[in-house]
Order: structure tokens, then C-alpha cells, then sequence
């Protein structure tokens, strides 16, 4: 049996033009490896102790030196933390006269500040994943108040610590932020890949066309960051023994809109032989025995006879009621036992017995309906081959850990026809495709 086939998702009527398959592909970053970056370079220590530095009309010297760093999430926020001990001297010339001295820290346990940075995270049209940072006001839980000069110092140490903590963890940070998110490079190649014909047998190619990419804005629990992207792509088979010619597109942008829900249509085509359905149908029937009313008859031979449109069963039957008969109808599939049968079956039984003629007017509906509960053609295990040999294909295209899975809710056909050598089989598997990470 040939097969030919090619995924959508939606839902169509036949002879409507096959919308797009839709996957949604789950994205997870580690963040321990940025968060000990940005550990290792914003800097332990700083100081200037050994020279004055004019703030504000006052000259001050000062030393910090930080705890670790805590990182906490809350949705597409992360928020830096840190505890700094620091002593710090001031003082304020008055005049030209005298100078005004005070200090904090200094012959007593160093003062403490709470340092934030808030960061906020967003995935651009460029497929940059970029770093928004925010310093966040400092936290003193006792402020550097100098009340002999009547100042407050508390803001120059803010903006001390700022200047010489904070702004290389924002360099820092959006840096690494950058390095770890720029996803353009690694998206070119895959969309370059997925456009290479795949080769699901000897002579028949899988063409995936992906069109549309998008992405949700990322989130963070504190230990990875996440966000879902989706493809939107079209998929058909190509029959041949040499790979066919693809026009690759480029990369589009990255349509940052809400997603669209993951569904799937596989429509696909069978060639049922004729020969192959023949063998079925002889199967099936011959050596069957049939008995009614203690009447009995046995199936010797049974041939399938394809005409313009419509199958014929000749069954040569023994017993009490001994000749030839016909069934002719029409292909057609039933979806819960994804089989082919016989539809509308005209019944014919050629005899030169006329008491056979009288036995058969009261049996031959039950002998037709024996013959067709027998004479049916199973797709299932076919249909379920190539849904195999079609995910198989893509995976071998994505990149690892990556894995497409689908399932399938129902299957439904749009045409049935035959050929000048098979039933011919048109439909669609319909379901859910998701790629998940192993």
C-alpha cells in the first residue's frame, strides 16, 4: 500500500486549502549559569579610603564590601538582592574656617544597606532576549545620619554603592543576559534544517514549509527562565527517488502576539492495490460456513472484481444453497473501526437450481450481511505507520533535547475513488502535535 500525506492543523472541507500546523515548543534556560556570572564579576569590595571625594559640598571616603547575591523571580522580573557592610567618613569645610567631621561604621560594627536591582525581561522581534535593569532604592535599616555636621549622608552612600556596585551588575548582567539569549543565530539554523527535504522511505519526501514563528514573553521561577514558542508551518509528501527542489525562505521576525491553540491535521492518501484487497476478501471468506435455520453453506472461492466506481464480491457458495453470488456497492470508511467496506450492496445470486432461487428469497439478506461483515479492509495499523514515519522524520530534524509527540482524536476521509489499480483512500488525522523536551 502506497501512502502519501501531509499535516495541517484546523479544520477544512474538502477541497479547501490546508491551513497551518501548529506547534507550540516549550524553552527553558537554566539560570544558575548567569547568576554565577554576574556572582563572579560585580565586584566583592570597593573602596576609596585613602582620598577624599567631594559629594555635594561634602568630601567623603568610604569602604564596602558586599554579601552574596540573591536572585528571586516574580513573573518576567528578576530581582537582584544583596547585603553590603560599609564604613564610611565625612566631612564639610565651613566657611574656611573649620571643618565639620563625622563618620558611620568607624569605631563601631559596619552599617548595613540592602542593595535590588529589578530586571525586566523581554524576547524582541530580533529573537534578542533582552535585560531591562532598575535599581530599586537603597534599604538602610539604619541610616547615616551625621548629626554633629547636620547632614545626612545616606543618599551619597546610595549613590556610592551604585556608582561602583550596581552599575557593573547592570553592565554585567544585560551582557550575560545577551550572550544567553541570542537566539537568532541558533533559530536561522533550525529553520534552515527544517526546510531540508526529509526522506520518510526510498521514494517518498517529507517538505515541511514552516511560515510563521512566535513567542510568549518569558518567566522566571527563580531557577530557569521559560517561555512557549509556536511554528506555524505547512507539510506534504513529495513522491520520487531523488530529494525535490525547496525554495527555502528566510527567517521571519518573531511575532510576539498571543499564540494560537496547537491542533493538527494529517491528511494523507492511501492506495489500497486492488490485488491486496483481493487477498483480503479471500481470506476473509473462503472455508467460511454459514448456517441458518438448519440450512448450511460454505464459501469455496471469492473474488473481487473492481468496475468504474463500485467493487463486486463474487462468492461460490456450496451447500444448501449452492452458486454464485455477487455484491456490488461502493467503497466506504467507517471511522470507528478505521476500515474500508462496502456500501449499498446490490445482491445477486446466479443459479440454475430453482429451488435455490425459492431457499434464497428468504436467506439472502443474511447471507449478504455475513459476506459484508467479512469483506472489510483495515486502515488503522497503515494510517498509524505513517503518522510514525512522519513524526520520526521531524525529529530527526529538530535539535536534541527536543521530540515532536502527537495524538490523535479522530480520523474522518473526503474521498474515496478508485483507480485503474486501487481504492484510492483521501482524509485526515485529526489531533494535538506538541514537542516536549526529553
Amino acid at each position: 500500500m502506497a501512502i502519501l500525506g501531509a499535516w495541517a492543523c484546523g479544520t477544512t472541507v474538502a477541497g479547501a486549502a490546508e491551513p497551518d500546523s501548529i506547534v507550540e515548543i516549550p524553552i527553558r534556560v537554566p539560570l544558575a549559569p548567569l547568576y554565577a556570572e554576574v556572582e563572579r564579576l560585580v565586584p566583592q569590595e570597593v573602596r576609596r579610603d585613602r582620598e577624599w571625594r567631594e559629594h555635594r559640598g561634602v568630601n567623603v571616603r568610604y569602604a564596602a564590601r558586599r554579601g552574596p547575591l540573591e536572585l528571586q523571580a516574580r513573573g518576567d522580573t528578576l530581582f537582584l538582592r544583596t547585603t553590603v557592610g560599609y564604613w564610611l567618613e565625612a566631612r564639610k569645610p565651613i566657611l574656611g574656617l573649620a571643618t565639620l567631621k563625622g563618620s558611620c561604621g568607624v569605631n563601631e560594627p559596619p552599617r548595613a544597606v540592602v542593595l535590588s536591582l529589578a530586571v525586566h525581561l523581554a524576547v524582541g522581534p530580533d529573537w534578542q532576549l533582552a535585560a531591562r535593569p532598575m535599581v530599586l532604592p537603597p534599604a538602610f535599616p539604619v541610616p547615616c545620619r551625621m548629626t554633629k555636621i547636620g547632614i545626612d549622608v545616606t543618599d551619597i552612600v546610595g549613590r556610592v554603592l551604585h556608582d561602583q556596585l550596581w552599575r557593573t551588575a547592570e553592565q554585567e548582567l544585560a551582557a550575560a543576559i545577551a550572550r544567553l539569549g541570542d537566539g537568532r543565530g541558533r533559530a536561522e539554523a533550525q529553520w534552515r534544517k527544517l526546510q531540508a527535504p526529509l526522506a520518510l522511505d526510498d521514494d517518498t519526501w517529507l517538505v515541511v514549509s514552516p511560515e510563521a514563528v512566535w513567542a510568549t514573553q518569558p518567566v522566571s521561577d527563580g531557577r530557569e527562565l521559560s517561555l512557549t514558542a509556536g511554528l506555524a508551518s505547512r507539510l506534504r509528501l513529495v513522491a520520487g527517488s531523488a530529494a525535490p527542489a525547496v525554495q527555502p525562505t528566510p527567517l521571519p521576525a518573531l511575532n510576539l502576539t498571543a499564540p494560537r491553540q496547537p491542533a493538527t491535521r494529517l491528511p494523507f492518501q492511501l492506495a489500497v492495490s486492488f490485488a491486496d484487497a483481493a487477498k483480503l476478501v479471500e481470506i476473509a471468506l473462503v472455508g467460511q460456513r454459514l448456517t441458518w435455520g438448519g440450512k448450511s453453506v460454505r464459501v469455496e472461492a471469492a473474488r473481487l472484481k473492481p468496475g468504474s466506481d463500485t467493487l463486486t464480491i463474487e462468492a461460490l457458495l456450496s451447500g444448501d444453497l449452492a452458486g454464485t453470488v455477487r455484491l456490488s456497492g461502493k467503497p466506504a470508511f467507517d471511522p470507528k473501526t478505521r476500515e474500508l467496506y462496502l456500501a449499498g450492496l446490490d445482491y445477486e445470486l446466479e443459479t440454475g437450481d430453482t429451488l435455490v432461487h425459492s431457499l434464497d428469497a428468504g436467506l439472502h439478506d443474511l447471507i449478504r450481511g455475513a459476506i459484508a461483515a467479512r469483506a472489510r479492509w483495515p486502515l488503522a495499523e497503515r494510517i498509524a505507520a505513517f503518522q510514525q514515519r512522519a513524526e520520526q522524520a521531524i525529529n530527526r530534524a529538530l535539535p536534541a533535547p527536543f521530540r515532536l509527540r502527537a495524538s490523535v482524536s479522530d480520523v474522518a476521509l473526503t474521498d474515496i475513488h478508485l483507480s485503474e489499480s486501487a481504492i484510492v483512500v483521501k482524509g485526515a488525522v485529526e489531533g494535538k502535535a506538541e514537542v516536549v523536551v526529553d
